[in-house]
Formats: C-alpha cells, sequence, structure tokens
C-alpha cells in the first residue's frame, strides 16, 4: 500500500511543473523533503506553520502545496479549507501529510 502511494505521489510531481510549497513544522523532516525535492530539480519552498504558508500564498501560487494536517496555530484541514473557498487559491494541487495512524479525512471541498 504504501508502495503505490509513494508511486502516485512521484507520478504527481513529474506532472508539476517546478515549484512546491511545503507546510510541515516538523524541521527535520521539512529538510528532508526539501533536500529529495531538491535532488530532483523542483523548486522548493518551505513554511513551519499554516499562517506562514497563507501569506506566501497570497503573493503567488505552487504547482502543488504538500500540507501537514497538524501544525501548531492554524491547521493544515483549516489551511486547505480557506484556500478551497477562495476561487484563487481554490485549485491548487494538494497533497496532505500526517503522521498520525488511523487518522480519518473528513470530505474538504
Amino acid at each position: 500500500m504504501k508502495k503505490v502511494r509513494a508511486q502516485k505521489f512521484v507520478l504527481l510531481c513529474l506532472m508539476v511543473k517546478d515549484k512546491i510549497f511545503v507546510v510541515e513544522d516538523d524541521k527535520p523532516l521539512a529538510h528532508l523533503i526539501r533536500l529529495t525535492l531538491e535532488r530532483e530539480g523542483f523548486e522548493v519552498e518551505v513554511f513551519h506553520t499554516a499562517e506562514e504558508a497563507l501569506k506566501r500564498l497570497k503573493k503567488g501560487l505552487p504547482d502543488i502545496l504538500l500540507l501537514d494536517i497538524m501544525l501548531p496555530g492554524m491547521s493544515g484541514l483549516d489551511l486547505l479549507e480557506i484556500l478551497r473557498s477562495d476561487t484563487a487559491t481554490s485549485g491548487v494541487k494538494t497533497i496532505m501529510l500526517t503522521a498520525k495512524k488511523n487518522f480519518q479525512m473528513c470530505n474538504v471541498h
């Protein structure tokens, strides 16, 4: 199952142009994600809070957003809800990340 998810992630990343925003509060993990994606030729910006990411998203959009669900302050789900409710950001391709076992995703439009 994890291998299939990883393959889908790689395929999705291959479809994007070149800019990926990572929103992850775990700094070592965010660094590892950045290094991996940059090694593959992507431009990566990392944010450690949803508030930082939202401020940056108002200036320009990435091709894809990697978004941690559990963040300090505003959660990743709250940020996704804000993005989906705004026509300027509703089309951003988003992959949700979580370290939590048995997490059930609610339906976010």
